[in-house]
């Protein structure tokens, strides 16, 4: 996914809403198999902080490492490993092209309320 001059222009108004400092903005990218186990241990932390049962971190890598090879999945990941998104496209009924269901969404506590979520929406920066 290249990054689009909508995408510049909304993130210099996200930045604008966002307490300072927060330092990787500008480094949310497209997960690429090698980010599996990062997107491992984030989902596990996530599933973790609810108390709900889990695979390993491990396994849930392995998943990622295999379902991103899928044109219909993607995820975003911010620098820092502080945070991601998971989408998938299916078609659409109403209209020409996919539509985009929203998966998973964390960002590790520490950094809530930090943005990294918000960017994580808009998309690959950078």
């Amino acid at each position: 996914m290249a990054t689009s001059a909508t995408h510049v222009a909304v993130i210099a108004e996200v930045e604008e809403c966002l307490p300072d400092p927060v330092t990787d903005l500008h480094a949310v990218q497209t997960a690429s198999r090698a980010d599996a186990p990062v997107l491992g241990r984030l989902l596990a932390d996530l599933r973790a902080e609810f108390d709900d049962e889990t695979d390993s971190a491990q396994v849930l890598a392995e998943r990622f490492a295999r379902i991103l090879q899928d044109p219909n999945v993607f995820a975003l990941v911010s620098g820092g490993d502080t945070g991601f998104v998971l989408v998938t496209l299916r078609p659409a009924i109403w209209f020409d092209g996919p539509v985009a269901q929203l998966e998973e969404h964390y960002a590790v506590p520490a950094r809530r309320g930090d943005g990294i979520g918000l960017l994580c929406y808009v998309g690959p920066t950078g």
